[in-house]
């Protein structure tokens, strides 16, 4: 069997991962807002003769890569080509989605076109011509529909094609003062998997990437051939009286409007975004609604996050109850009893207790996502993330970071400038991810009864206000630097179909589930075993075998440290727990709660029982300030490539979180 290996690559927003899912049957994140792919995505598909291997690159408009994503894609683009190179284009954004697909044709790798979106373009009476496209690229142009399969199979037997056949010439010159000062660069690098000229093109324009492949393949020529470039680029400045970047971006931009001329013709109406996108984007865009709509968004989602998924975490809490009960009976009364049903029911339980909470939040983050809100929300909040030193893309990780920390620590790769990455990065955890939702849940429902919705609000909004807060206070004094204009795009509206919605809220919530089966599963038999073990004497009633155990030896050892916030040692032992993964606190409060003999009422009702609400106060704003599960400073440290950074960041939100959580415990008591 043949096998071909393919790189997928677009502009972020032309559904390149939605093509790569269709192509692979894998689930790859899609959404609709440019930045969604951050990494590279791999998946593979046999197909008659043929085997395919795709990785899916991060969104780029071009091969001068202005940010970490792009960096990857351009990387990877000219260390490995593979085969083919697929090039997805959005069919209604032509002009500016050929920019990229002339400097790919340009360097001579087999290169086939997918124009997506196809369905959409000819409504609004834009479909071009794949016919004229393919012969004037030089390369297959295949018509796809990504959100429904459409050309998907016609997209395979092109690349299969393209794959057997050699290279064809591609008639896409610059002019002839450029490619006269390119074909001198080009004269002294070698054939290879990339063409002479679309390196040379590259060297000319200063490409970062492009000058640090040479220097490491040909260390010996590198000194020549970038002084050749130098001396190509002043030239091009001084006759067309502009940095040589902007000539060539000029001249290509000049090829890519006469190809769409050509294969679209005249716009036959001012506004090709559709009527619907003007209509909302008039309403959540105004100057005076926006604000107070994304507000209201925003209490809807934790409204009903409490709301909508009460009932299901009754049932589910009964459930556990019922199973509880049978084991009991099953089993006779000892270790074996008590790790099941106090130690995985009691330590998994809890945590499983909330999923529908989590579902609900990962559901509207979805929405947001894919309906194309994302976007126009992070325009929005440009203005506002300006005065606080942080960029308006910044919005997105954020947002993000109310799933999970790490992929919103890697959706940073977006932001062009490292002093903006920084800064959002550092902040990031006080955005609380979904596995500290079931603590708020948890202590909320047991200290605020009937307000959880409105403490759910304070909680998050305390922890946006010290992100902007914190932000501003980091970028006027550690890390300095000026402002990145905004530049973004703003996708159309589109519905989600249910299918696309539950993909998305499963991958997020499997995630979740996975993490309980291995990782708290784990954790919760081993913290059942510190608070099991050593046993006392016969006779000895549970709270006191549970102080004797090594839980409660720790949690004692540990008591004076949080004691001024209100906590005592079980609260103590459960914070130190919950450093691997921050749902483990419900765990291992549920486990001792049990070994204490105190957990028949249920965990919330004992705890409203054993400490004041100033101590639940004092605990939600302690979970929401301290530092974030071990994956997400793991996650810190590889992006800013400092592990010093990241444990400074963990020890400044542990100190930050208890200063604070002794304030709260102050005022209320």
């Amino acid at each position: 069997m043949n096998e071909i290996r393919v790189l997928l690559a677009g502009n972020p927003n032309t559904g390149k991962s939605t093509i790569f899912n269709r192509l692979t049957g894998a689930s790859a994140h899609e959404g609709n807002y440019p930045g969604v792919t951050v990494e590279l995505a791999c998946g593979s598909r046999a197909c008659g003769e043929s085997f395919f291997r795709f990785v899916d690159l991060p969104g780029q408009y071009s091969l001068a890569p202005a940010s970490e994503d792009e960096a990857v894609a351009v990387r990877h683009i000219l260390d490995n080509p593979g085969d083919i190179i697929l090039n997805v284009l959005d069919a209604r954004n032509l002009e500016r989605n050929l920019l990229l697909t002339i400097q790919l044709a340009r360097l001579g790798t087999r290169l086939v076109v997918a124009l997506n979106m196809c369905d959409e373009a000819s409504a609004e009476g834009r479909m071009p011509d794949t016919g004229i496209l393919a012969d004037r690229l030089g390369v297959p142009v295949v018509a796809t529909v990504g959100r429904t399969g459409e050309g998907i199979d016609a997209l395979l037997e092109a690349m299969a094609g393209s794959a057997a056949g050699a290279v064809p010439a591609r008639p896409l010159r610059l002019g002839g003062d450029a490619e006269e000062q390119i074909a001198e660069v080009a004269s002294l690098l070698p054939d290879g998997p990339l063409s002479p000229s679309g390196l040379a093109s590259m060297l000319v324009e200063g490409n970062p990437e492009a000058v640090a492949l040479i220097r490491r393949t040909m260390p010996g020529a590198a000194g020549a051939i970038i002084d050749r470039s130098t001396r190509a680029a002043a030239r091009l400045e001084a006759l067309y009286g502009d940095p040589a970047p902007l000539v060539l971006a000029a001249l290509r931009g000049g090829l890519a409007a006469g190809l769409v001329r050509e294969a679209v013709g005249v716009p036959r109406r001012r506004f090709t975004e559709p009527a619907a996108t003007r209509r909302i984007d008039s309403i959540v865009l105004n100057r005076y609604l926006g604000f107070p709509v994304l507000a209201l968004l925003m209490f809807l989602t934790f409204w009903l996050t409490f709301q909508a998924s009460a009932p299901l975490e009754g049932l589910i809490g009964s459930l556990f109850g019922l199973l509880s009960e049978g084991i009991v009976r099953a089993l006779p009364e000892g270790a074996l009893r008590s790790l099941v049903t106090d130690g995985i029911i009691g330590g998994v339980g809890g945590v499983l207790l909330y999923v529908p909470g989590i579902s609900v939040l990962f559901l509207a983050i979805s929405l947001m996502e894919d309906t194309g809100y994302m976007a126009r929300a992070a325009f929005l909040t440009d203005g506002l993330m300006h005065r606080f030193g942080l960029h308006g893309r910044s919005f997105i990780p954020m947002l993000l970071g109310f799933g999970c920390t790490v992929p919103a620590v890697l959706a940073t790769r977006t932001l062009e400038s490292r002093r903006d990455r920084l800064a959002t990065i550092l902040v990031l955890p006080l955005f609380s991810c979904g596995a500290r939702l079931p603590v708020y849940l948890l202590v909320a429902g047991a200290f605020f009864p009937g307000r959880q919705a409105a403490v759910l609000i304070l909680t998050y909004g305390l922890g946006i206000l010290l992100a902007l807060f914190g932000a501003r206070l980091l970028t006027r004094s550690v890390i300095r630097g000026g402002d990145s204009p905004f530049v973004m795009e703003l996708p159309p509206y589109r519905l989600p179909t249910t299918r696309a919605l539950a993909r998305h809220v499963w991958a997020r919530v499997s995630h979740y589930l996975a993490k309980a089966g291995t990782v708290i599963l784990a954790f919760s038999a081993a913290l059942w075993l510190m608070g099991y073990f050593p046993r006392p004497q016969s006779g000895a009633d549970p709270a006191e075998a549970l102080e004797a155990s090594f839980s409660g030896r720790l949690g004692h050892a540990l008591e004076p440290l949080v004691e001024p916030l209100g906590f005592d040692w079980r609260i103590a032992t459960a914070l130190t727990g919950s450093i691997g993964a921050r749902e483990l606190f419900i765990s291992q409060m549920a486990i001792l709660s049990s070994l204490g003999g105190e957990g028949g009422a249920g965990l919330a009702p004992e705890m409203s029982s054993r400490y004041s609400p100033g101590t639940g106060a004092a605990l939600i704003v302690f979970m929401l300030i301290s530092a974030p599960c071990l994956s997400a400073v793991a996650m810190t440290a590889r992006e800013t490539r400092s592990w010093r950074m990241a444990l400074g960041q963990y020890a400044a939100l542990t100190a930050l979180a208890w200063l604070a959580a002794f304030a709260v415990k102050t005022l209320l008591g």
